[in-house]
């Protein structure tokens, strides 16, 4: 009889060893969208049994030497794995794919053996991680906005120079969509308040303050290059950057076409690109302290007038300069000036020596035409008599060319006179190597000078005729 109770008092004994629960508990943060592995261990001894649970909903099973899906919640379905070549050594940790804000929470871990049963807490905590903060500015308002994040980050603006963002309304809202993801938008109205001389930072903080983004934009004034001439478009990272990578981007003012990455530069292995081979190019002892300038070699008016946007990228950092530039095309030279200076006299010379030509043919005409009692062929004028300028002095660029003028004149009236009369023929034939006779005659305004051809001589002779006639008889008249 007292075996007997003996060995029952060993076996409740046994029974309640088996009953002790060993807990334990650990706190573990993962990546939305990545795996996950909620850890979990126990003292193997032969077969197992073991449950995942996220509060009283069931996650994962495993008995009988198999994964046991019939009672997993649809939530989990397709996500969860155990580590089955490993669970003989005491490992029932849980692989969950791709977690999602949903899968936040605490989790248990219940174990059974042949050695007793075991439990072990995991509080699992979710983040999504600031992947970029994008800023953009426009008429009198600069924007910043982050996406996707978990939980709800924070966002701030600040400038530089420093100003007071008081006077500076901003709107910033905070939603978040059907994956629970956060994302923040903030606009700034700056309207004409401050100058093209400042930065605008936009700084985004996870909530644990572990991460934080900062993007700065800035314009710059407009520049203004002349075509051929070289010059620099200024971009600063405005502090030291480790590790950055450089972009300058262009847009043409003369194109509808996209704006097109036109250099790039790597900090790392200093090495760089350039669409503009030749053209466009940094000075690489100072871009790898953070001066990224471009230097335009030769700008041409119509290929590089535009938008030129320069982007410094860094760990968590990212800093846009943007720059309008105009290229005009060269003025003339002090030399050109001279030429065109120089053609212009050399027109005003032309007109003035023609203008006295005929000034001082005007008045001997008259005399001629006062002198009555000449006969009617002594009234017309050659231009060896009426144009008595032996010699005039051409200077300037195009004096060869008046001079090849009166030459070929010259050289026309000695040809007609070598020449002998062509039937038809009205002109006058030259004598002695002279210009053939001209005549001068008043048309409104202003006097001409015509060839004098035998009807025009005639009726020249005619009109004379009848003026002595009339001056005659007023004489006899008077008398």
């Amino acid at each position: 009889m007292a075996e007997t109770l003996g060995l029952l008092l060993a076996f409740l004994t046994l029974l309640g060893n088996l009953s002790v629960f060993h807990c334990k508990e650990a706190n573990v943060t993962c990546i939305v969208h990545e795996d996950c592995i909620l850890p979990c261990s126990f003292r193997p001894s032969g077969t197992v049994v073991i449950h995942w649970y996220k509060q009283q909903t069931p996650v994962h099973s495993y008995y009988y030497n198999k994964d046991q899906f019939g009672l997993q919640n649809k939530h989990f379905s397709g996500r969860t794995f155990l580590f089955n070549a490993h669970i003989l050594q005491g490992n029932a940790s849980l692989l969950l794919r791709r977690v999602k804000v949903q899968d936040k929470g605490r989790y248990k871990c219940y174990t059974s053996t042949k050695k007793g049963n075991h439990e072990m807490f995991v509080n699992l905590a979710l983040k999504a991680m600031i992947q970029s903060v994008t800023m953009e500015m426009g008429e009198g308002v600069v924007s910043c906005s982050a996406l996707n994040i978990y939980p709800s980050p924070s966002l701030t603006w600040t400038t530089d120079p420093a100003s007071s963002l008081g006077s500076l309304p901003n709107v910033t809202t905070t939603t978040a969509d059907h994956r629970g993801l956060f994302s923040v938008h903030s606009s700034l109205l700056i309207g004409s308040n401050l100058s093209s001389d400042h930065a605008y930072f936009c700084s985004v903080a996870a909530a644990d303050r572990c991460q934080v983004w900062t993007a700065s934009w800035k314009n710059q004034e407009d520049m203004t290059a002349v075509e051929g001439h070289p010059l620099a478009i200024p971009c600063v990272a405005p502090h030291p950057l480790l590790n950055f990578s450089l972009t300058w981007a262009f847009s043409s003012s003369t194109s509808s076409e996209p704006s097109a990455v036109l250099l790039r530069y790597d900090s790392r292995s200093r090495g760089s690109s350039s669409l503009w081979e030749g053209q466009a190019e940094l000075e690489p002892d100072r871009a790898v302290e953070g001066d990224g300038s471009l230097w335009l070699r030769s700008p041409d008016s119509l290929e590089h007038s535009g938008l030129y946007v320069c982007t410094f990228s860094a760990l968590h950092s990212k800093h846009t300069v943007q720059t309008r530039l105009n290229v005009t095309t060269a003025p003339q030279s002090v030399h050109q000036e001279i030429v065109e200076r120089s053609r212009w006299c050399t027109v005003s010379s032309v007109a003035f020596v023609f203008t006295i030509i005929i000034l001082l043919a005007l008045p001997q005409c008259l005399r001629q035409r006062a002198a009555r009692g000449a006969s009617p062929a002594s009234r017309a004028y050659g231009a060896d008599e009426m144009l008595n300028v032996t010699a005039v002095h051409i200077s300037g660029p195009h004096s060869s060319s008046i001079q090849i003028s009166i030459q070929h004149l010259q050289a026309s009236a000695n040809q007609e006179e070598a020449e002998p009369d062509k039937p038809g023929s009205n002109n006058l034939k030259p004598t002695n190597g002279l210009l053939p006779h001209y005549v001068v005659e008043e048309e409104e305004s202003f006097l001409s000078v015509k060839p004098l051809t035998p009807a025009r001589l005639q009726e020249n002779t005619a009109e004379i005729q009848d003026e002595d006639r009339g001056i005659a008889e007023k004489m006899v008249s008077n008398n």
